[in-house]
């Protein structure tokens, strides 16, 4: 396989057991003064970011392997990516979890009709656990329209109420589905959203109408739960009408969903000169903290990267926008609105300093020693 620059994360970023880094920035000014203590500052260039790196202690063969993928680097001639080990994850969310304290587990139970009945789902006439075909083991949902067209123009339905919804919070509701013979439609899941008294709020249409095959087919859709919505009733529904059929649910799945995952923000908006940018995309209260690091994707042929630290703290509002905030260094001539922004591991695009490898020295089973200097190429 051949290989490719700038080296992604995978390659040598993330097999870097770093021991220690200094990762600051190489300044690129011109300094001239007078007598009575004034100075004049005049930025030549913009700053780069370097990172000093001295990796663990560690086996021959895996220091080894670092040490081959630094050399095919070709000096400074080729890049790869290198995220700050002491920012990888935002300050807020040390342990890479986004969501501290929340659960993305399946909310139904008994999902995959495993038990061999229906319960706690309420099904119309016509609808049973089944134990022939499933997608996965050894129970699904029929339901059935009747094999001698008794069942035509009738719609069967199952039902699970389900409580701890959060109003403003996203929910993704899915199912795999088979029928006897192909239709081009029928296949339904619907969500009644309810507030703390029972009272029904609206209806999402998940999945509507949906053609099916005699091949297992994975239906789903994801939706924001309304204003006051604390339960939901789940709806798998089968509504064809005309000329008697079966359908054959399985595994289905009704769970919390994030649409933000780290590393797919956007520029909402940037000042002129770039010293000030907002990001939307993000999820409802989402913290940026001072001194966390982003990256931006920026221009095409070739996308450009650009390597930003928050200047101050903001928080994300109700549909996932934080208002302008100061970044170090100014964000680079060329990022615009809607450029992807990666939040979680953001990384640094750059190259070995010319002299700064040393492959460590090895003694017994293990090598110690490795070091070099990163600094960035935009």
């Amino acid at each position: 396989m051949a290989i490719t620059y700038p080296y992604a994360l995978s390659v040598l970023a993330d097999r870097l057991d770093i021991e220690s880094v200094v990762w600051d920035i190489q300044r690129n000014d011109e300094l001239s003064g007078s007598g009575d203590g004034r100075v004049w500052q005049a930025e030549l260039a913009p700053p780069l970011w370097t990172g000093d790196v001295t990796v663990n202690v560690g086996y021959h063969d895996d220091i080894k392997q670092i040490a081959a993928l630094i050399r095919k680097l070709h000096g400074a001639q080729n890049q790869f990516y290198l995220y700050d080990p002491l920012s990888k994850y935002p300050q807020a969310y040390p342990d890479g979890n986004l969501w501290p304290g929340e659960s993305f587990s399946n909310k139904l139970i008994n999902p995959g009709f495993e038990t061999g009945v229906l319960t706690p789902w309420v099904p119309s006439t016509g609808v049973t656990a089944y134990n022939t075909g499933a997608h996965s083991g050894a129970y699904c949902m029929l339901m059935d329209k009747g094999a001698t067209g008794a069942g035509a123009g009738t719609q069967r339905e199952a039902w699970q109420l389900v409580d701890g919804i959060v109003a403003g919070k996203q929910y993704t509701l899915g199912a795999w589905f088979v029928g006897a013979s192909p239709a081009t439609a029928g296949a339904n899941l619907r969500i009644q959203w309810r507030n703390a008294a029972n009272g029904i709020i609206s209806t999402s249409n998940i999945v509507t109408n949906a053609a099916y095959t005699t091949s297992w087919q994975y239906m789903s859709g994801t939706v924001t739960a309304p204003a006051l919505a604390t339960r939901a009733l789940i709806y798998v529904v089968f509504g064809v009408t005309g000329a008697a059929q079966h359908l054959v649910v399985d595994d289905v799945s009704f769970a919390r969903y994030e649409t933000f995952n780290g590393s797919n923000a956007q520029i909402e908006s940037i000042e002129p000169g770039g010293r000030r940018i907002s990001l939307k995309g993000l999820s409802s209260g989402y913290q940026i903290t001072l001194g966390d690091k982003l990256q931006v994707a920026y221009a095409t042929s070739p996308v450009r990267n650009g390597f930003l630290e928050a200047s101050e703290s903001v928080t994300a509002n109700s549909s996932g926008v934080t208002g302008l905030f100061e970044v170090f260094p100014n964000a680079p001539t060329g990022v615009a609105i809607n450029n992807m922004v990666t939040l979680v591991k953001p990384a640094c695009k750059g190259f070995i300093a010319p002299g700064s490898f040393n492959p460590g020295s090895g003694a017994g089973l293990m090598t110690s020693g490795l070091t070099f200097k990163f600094i960035e190429k935009r």
